[in-house]
């Protein structure tokens, strides 16, 4: 990780190599170094990119309580999507339906079936 360092600083690491810097600069110093945000840089979340096998092989190295975590949090997920496209699938069946001149929620579950088959084998 490269770290900007302002002249000041770099003169003041040089002295501190020949000779003790007086305190007030030793603090200016120190806060510098152990700033954790490099200077003039936005400090963001490093990118990695890795493979489907390398991210398989990470996730294998997990102790099970983290194992367990994450595999609640990808069934959540999915759970989320699964509900957003079950839903988009009943307002389309709905739509259907009422182009055909019916009222999705007044159909028995066997007139819903009906209909449900009827579409799929449409030309």
């Amino acid at each position: 990780m490269a770290v900007e360092v302002a002249p000041f600083a770099q003169r003041m690491v040089i002295a501190t190599r020949r000779e003790a810097p007086p305190p007030f600069a030793c603090r200016l110093l120190k806060t510098r170094v152990e700033n954790p945000r490099p200077l003039g840089q936005n400090v963001g979340m490093a990118t990695l990119s890795l493979t489907d096998e390398q991210v398989v092989q990470l996730v294998r190295q997990l102790p099970p309580q983290s194992k367990q975590r994450l595999l609640v949090d990808l069934s959540s997920e999915r759970d989320t999507w699964w509900q957003a496209a079950a839903g988009a699938g009943e307002r389309d069946l709905r739509r259907l339906a009422t182009a055909r001149g019916l009222d999705w929620d007044a159909l028995s579950e066997t007139q819903r079936e009906t209909l449900v088959d009827d579409l799929l084998h449409e030309s």
